[in-house]
């Protein structure tokens, strides 16, 4: 009878996880570059989508100098410094290998579209990724002295 109970107490729990989970992902907001871009016609997504990339390509090269100019005000060994930027610089070629992979596995779940579907995922992937990466990069060295 003991086993019973657990099973069903299990069973119960579960079930309502996963009704939380689902409120959940149903309440998350979306993107803001797909509010801003999604109340457009194809091609004006595909203009939108690509400004907004433009914007945040812009925006993260801002950042990594930001970035880069806060490690060289930071109080610490010049040694400290040199690792710190050479790391950084090695972490941004990595995400850009894995920003192309990420874009391009989300691309490829659009299948069979057609017209500038898949450009307009990509550009939507890339443009979100770049935003994503600048602000990581921000709250990396915001406990750096100001510029």
């Amino acid at each position: 009878m003991r086993t019973v109970v657990n099973i069903i107490l299990v069973a119960l729990l579960a079930s309502s996880l996963s009704a939380v989970q689902a409120q959940a992902s149903a309440a998350a907001p979306q993107r803001v570059e797909d509010k801003k871009c999604g109340e457009f016609s194809q091609a004006g997504r595909y203009d939108c989508f690509s400004k907004l990339h433009a914007k945040s390509t812009v925006s993260l090269k801002k950042a990594e100098a930001a970035a880069l100019q806060k490690i060289a005000q930071w109080f610490e060994n010049d040694r400290y410094k040199n690792i710190a930027r050479t790391t950084m610089r090695s972490a941004g070629v990595a995400f850009v290998r894995y920003r192309e992979a990420k874009c391009a596995f989300a691309d490829s779940l659009r299948g069979g579209a057609i017209g500038n579907a898949h450009e307009i995922s990509r550009l939507a992937c890339l443009g979100a990724a770049n935003t994503e990466r600048a602000l990581e990069l921000k709250r990396y060295t915001d406990h750096f002295p100001p510029d």
